[in-house]
């Protein structure tokens, strides 16, 4: 056998019955088999999360395992949480126009508090406020005026560093043809209002739920001018105005999506286009006889339809949602009532690569999480 050295500028070879020339500055530049130096940007398959073997990380691999493990300093772990109060009570009305819708309570949301093992937080969970069914049960709750239904209860956190309330939702407002504000609270509940001219008359009052580093203030209650209750991030839908003029929205502001898959994993929210909402305010009721109409349409998120004009009731919030109710239809007929608001809600997280850490409430492992939902009160022990 003959050796020898080749001088060429490219190689030949034959790739299944055709030629191929490639250069032989391409081949010099190939990276070695044993520790090969790269440069440029080299790829890699990337493997699925909770992958253990020796095959390449890629920075896809990376961010999305560690984006989901337990964050952790000895026996202190981090675990996330969303609170949300009861929603307020639509309004009642048998001497003015229809009732206002209510308001859903405030949420609170927390991205990484740091827990303790053994430590217990006590949860309690607001209730959605008792529709009033006449003028002695509007006002049960302390309002600044008896022609306010009652604001929802107060979802709240407590322990070892820990303090949250959620406020409850803002109560409708309706009766005696005063066409005042709705209830402060989580959220505005929606006024009783007829024309702008009347103090101020279609506005639901800026509420103030959620607490500092915790949540934000509510919407407005939803008038003529459009939703402007519509929830944000960390704020749920005000309630809708009651009506008297088909120029005026009677609609209740949208409640949030954002936590879309937390309620999906827990099967909490009401859904809505197949995403889950939280905290929708309440239709407002119809106040114009002259036409049959229905009730004005609770906000996403499991809110409560306004009464029509024949005098009904609005309806109840979904228990669970921290939604408003709807607020009574015209008020010279039928003997209907201000809708309930729907009970809050509690639900921790944490991620599951090591196994479950808490418990309390109704447990479920999904998509790489545990959570932990309290529909009702009780303890989360870390």
């Amino acid at each position: 056998m003959a050796y020898g050295k080749i001088k060429a500028d490219a190689i030949v070879y034959d790739n299944s019955g055709s030629d191929v020339e490639v250069s032989t500055a391409d081949i010099t530049g190939k990276a070695n088999l044993a520790s090969p130096a790269f440069t440029g940007t080299p790829t890699a398959p990337t493997a699925s999360v909770g992958t253990n073997t020796t095959q390449i990380a890629t920075t896809a691999f990376v961010e999305a395992a560690a984006g989901n493990r337990l964050i952790k300093e000895g026996s202190t772990y981090r675990v996330q949480f969303i609170a949300i109060g009861g929603g307020g009570a639509g309004g009642y009305t048998d001497s003015g126009f229809a009732g206002g819708g209510g308001g859903a309570g405030g949420l609170a949301y927390h991205d990484g508090f740091m827990v303790t093992d053994g430590d217990a937080y006590t949860v309690t969970i607001g209730g959605g406020a008792t529709g009033p069914a006449n003028d002695s049960a509007m006002n049960s709750a302390g309002q600044i005026d008896s022609s306010q239904a009652p604001n929802g209860g107060n979802t709240t956190i407590t322990g070892t560093g820990l303090n949250v309330n959620a406020f409850g939702g803002g109560g409708g407002a309706g009766y005696n043809g005063q066409y005042i504000e709705g209830a402060a609270g989580g959220c505005g509940g929606g006024s009783e209002g007829y024309a702008l001219s009347y103090h101020t008359s279609s506005y639901a009052r800026k509420a103030h739920g959620g607490t500092s580093a915790f949540g934000t203030h509510g919407g407005i209650g939803a008038n003529n001018r459009g939703n402007l209750g519509d929830g944000q991030y960390a704020a749920g839908g005000g309630g809708g105005v009651g009506s008297g003029p088909l120029a005026h929205r009677t609609t209740g502001g949208t409640g949030t999506p954002a936590f879309h898959e937390w309620l999906a994993a827990t099967s909490q929210g009401s859904t809505h286009s197949s995403v889950r909402y939280i905290g929708g305010g309440g239709g407002g009721g119809i106040g114009d006889n002259s036409t049959t109409r229905s009730g004005g349409v609770g906000g996403e998120g499991g809110a409560g339809q306004g009464g029509d004009n024949t005098g009904s009731s609005g309806s109840d919030a979904t228990d669970g949602t921290g939604s408003g109710g709807g607020g009574r239809g015209y008020y010279n007929a039928g003997s209907g009532r201000g809708g309930n608001g729907g009970d809050g809600l509690v639900i921790f997280r944490y991620p599951d690569n090591e196994g479950q850490k808490g418990s309390g409430g109704t447990v479920v492992q999904s998509g790489g999480w545990y959570y932990h939902t309290f529909t009702s009160s009780g303890t989360f022990t870390a």
